[in-house]
């Protein structure tokens, strides 16, 4: 199709869907984290016994309404990539050199082996 056949209003509104969309993937990212790091301090502490649940994957689910899938991917990105606290297990954020990545690239990552990833 000729870009002709669009009038200059158009080609504005695309561009300004296109900025949005782009700033809600970087914003995504990091939902994720803020969703995934502390379900992964919750794993690690195993706090959700407080709420009588057995495990992490019956408490995101009952509470969250995450699945068993979900609540694995984000134990393994932070198990993977995550900053953990020597001391305390707990993690504090995401390491420095994986912080350009966007959430997508990190589960998928998070699949690989270590050697794959190097």
């Amino acid at each position: 199709m000729d870009l002709k056949a669009y009038t200059q209003q158009e080609i504005e509104q695309l561009k300004n869907i296109c900025k949005t969309i782009i700033a809600e993937q970087g914003s995504m990212c990091k939902t994720y984290l803020n969703i995934a790091i502390p379900i992964f301090n919750i794993y690690t502490t195993k706090k959700y016994k407080i709420f009588n649940d057995d495990n992490i994957y019956s408490f995101a689910k009952r509470v969250f309404g995450i699945s068993r899938g979900r609540c694995a991917e984000y134990k393994k990105v932070i198990e993977n990539f995550g900053f953990i606290n020597e001391n305390t297990g707990l993690c504090t954020g995401i390491k420095a050199e994986y912080e350009s990545y966007t959430a997508s690239q990190l589960v998928e990552m998070s699949k690989m082996t270590p050697a794959q990833r190097a």
